[in-house]
């Protein structure tokens, strides 16, 4: 299973996600152990400062006892049970602040701290006392009067803690709101780093519908080779289909002079008694244009460009078989959605709208009627009639070349299969519907420009 995003947008976000996380776990670390440092060093300096006050008020008298000044057991350290501790030892004597009230402070040999090899700060370790609260101990050694002294103070553990977590409530969700701001701008950076994407989407489109025949060249740098070659092509194809388009002409005029000269001799009187040869070469110059419309589909990859005022050409075209048919005096019902543009080439519309609305007007009883509209950026043009429709069973046949379903009818089969083949060459899609007696319905739907 792919897990990875597939768009480029996708792919800078996910990473860029992936990296403002780390780097923001990574930041709130850092940030974490320098609070705790500076809390730390703050108590620390504290404690020092008491370690340096007792030591100063020692003193050892005639008998070589030591004896400290009086009140230096003052706020935090004469509350009972408060972790803000201090004991001095010296040979076989000890004292104490009050806040002990006769219990002792058992300090474990210090770990090691390598700033201690660049400094003399006093030694920092954790205990706990009789109550089982965390303290956090420093110790200073000294000389009074060649006796060595030691000295511990301690605060409780809550003194580094406290403040250190009030600290972290305010600078986790700080960082996140950081994250999301950078996530965010990262959002609104892809986004514009793509548009120049986007338009060239939209321009690309352009082409294809008729819109502009080149891409525009005014583009980033980095998209101007793509543009180039883009153009390059769209060029190359416009001169590969002119010169299709060249070739077909001349083979249309080299086979239908001969087959014009045929016909003309075959009219004369008691060439062809039966007409059997002008129905052959009949059916033979169908079939040249038939197949000559097909290569011409095939070779026309540039045809999107071409634009086409349906309403225009579908009125012309329903004007001119109206005329070919009055004497059947067919009802006509006409509607067309203002303005509405196919993306295909003129020529190409008149023969395939052409071809269903003869084929409606020849079959219909008493009535026709063209729509055209726009729906989901696709031009449906609907050519419906009421005459005696297809049989369900013979459905599939009709878009098929040369079939006929009625052999007393003129014609020779080739008008839906070419209009299928017109309308598939600009990607749309053309339907039959109907049934036996009920008329037929035929939907061609083209790319709207």
């Amino acid at each position: 299973m792919r897990l990875a995003p597939t768009t480029i947008a996708g792919r800078l976000l996910l990473s860029a996600v992936l990296f403002v996380t780390a780097a923001l776990v990574v930041a709130g670390v850092v940030l974490a152990f320098i609070l705790h440092q500076v809390v730390s060093d703050q108590v620390d300096q504290r404690l020092q400062a008491q370690a340096s006050s007792l030591v100063a008020a020692l003193s050892i008298d005639a008998g070589g006892q030591i004896s400290i000044v009086p009140g230096l057991d003052g706020p935090p350290f004469d509350r009972r049970g408060s972790g803000w501790y201090w004991q001095i030892e010296a040979a076989n004597q000890t004292l104490q602040s009050r806040s002990l009230a006769g219990g002792s402070l058992k300090v474990p040999p210090p770990p090691f701290d390598w700033r201690h090899l660049f400094s003399n700060r006093p030694t920092a370790t954790d205990t706990s006392d009789s109550n089982g609260r965390s303290l956090h101990v420093i110790t200073v050694t000294s000389q009074l009067q060649g006796r060595p002294v030691t000295v511990h103070v301690s605060a409780p553990a809550a003194a580094i803690s406290g403040p250190l977590t009030r600290a972290l409530i305010w600078l986790l969700p700080s960082i996140g709101i950081l994250g999301l701001g950078l996530i965010f701008a990262t959002l609104l950076q892809i986004r514009v780093g793509l548009s120049p994407l986007r338009k060239l989407r939209l321009s690309l489109q352009d082409v294809r519908s008729g819109a502009s025949a080149r891409v525009p060249t005014a583009q980033p740098a980095e998209l101007m080779p793509v543009v180039a070659e883009l153009n390059a092509l769209i060029s190359e194809n416009e001169e590969r289909l002119a010169s299709a388009r060249l070739s077909l002409a001349n083979m249309a005029h080299s086979l239908k002079t001969p087959l014009a000269s045929l016909s003309l001799a075959l009219s004369e009187a008691g060439r062809d008694p039966t007409g059997a040869l002008q129905n052959l070469t009949g059916q033979i110059d169908t079939r040249i244009r038939h197949h000559l419309g097909r290569a011409r589909a095939d070779a026309g990859a540039g045809h999107g460009r071409s634009r086409t005022d349906v309403g225009s050409h579908l009125s012309d075209l329903t004007g001119i078989m109206d005329k070919i048919y009055r004497e059947r005096r067919i009802s006509l019902s006409f509607s067309v959605e203002p303005d509405l543009v196919a993306a295909c080439d003129e020529q190409d519309f008149d023969e395939l709208a052409g071809n269903l609305i003869d084929n409606a007007f020849k079959w219909a009883s008493t009535s026709v009627a063209v729509t055209a509209v726009k729906a989901s950026g696709k031009a449906v043009i609907t050519i419906t009639d009421d005459g005696e429709g297809i049989p369900q069973h013979a459905m599939s046949r009709v878009l098929q070349p040369g079939q006929r379903l009625d052999e007393t009818v003129p014609g020779h089969g080739f008008g839906l299969s070419v209009s299928q083949d017109l309308v598939s060459l600009y990607g749309g899609s053309l339907r039959v519907e109907g049934a036996q007696g009920q008329g037929l319905k035929v939907t061609i739907e083209l790319p709207a420009a």
